[in-house]
């Protein structure tokens, strides 16, 4: 999921590229031995390059721990629900941190709709609004409007093009 190449800081500072790749999630004791094994007596590291499944940017500096423990949540979670979290994340400009802390406070919903009309119809079908629109008028209610409205009022993500609309 996360693939990092890791160099020796003092190394690259005197123009040697000493380094490995490490894919992340792994365990502690992967990380410890690949740092050991880059940085022989040096303390410093530096992320050189990384490749990712996920909306994610890397810094030179970030805290390899910190990216490890990221990308063993989103190995436990679902596949769906990691679409879901990459989505948040590039649309909405968050740090995978942030989008982790919605996902897991469970603050969000996604809806797996193409258009306002179908999210009005599922809206209604499911219980989600606060009134019951009864079936022998439904097809005379404008569910575009509807949806829209019950969109306004929070955050939402219009992905209808990939079906999905995502509140938060």
């Amino acid at each position: 999921m996360l693939n990092l190449y890791t160099v020796n800081l003092a190394e690259n500072k005197a123009g040697n590229l000493v380094g490995e790749w490490i894919s992340l999630p792994t365990e502690k004791e992967t990380i410890d031995a690949h740092l050991n094994a880059v940085l022989g007596i040096n303390k410093g590291i530096l992320i050189h390059d990384y490749e990712s499944s996920f909306p994610i940017e890397v810094g030179e500096y970030d805290d390899i721990y910190e990216l490890n423990r990221i990308m063993q949540y989103l190995e436990r979670v679902a596949e769906s629900e990691r679409q879901i979290i990459a989505l948040i994340a590039k649309t909405k400009r968050l740090e995978l941190e942030q989008v982790i802390q919605v996902h897991q406070d469970g603050k969000y919903m996604a809806f797996n709709c193409h258009s306002l009309n179908e999210l009005g119809h599922y809206l209604n079908d499911e219980g989600f609004l606060s009134y019951e629109i009864p079936k022998e008028v439904v097809d005379f209610v404008d569910m575009e409007k509807l949806a829209a409205n019950w969109l306004s009022t929070g955050e939402y993500i219009d992905l209808s093009d990939i079906g999905y609309y995502i509140t938060y």
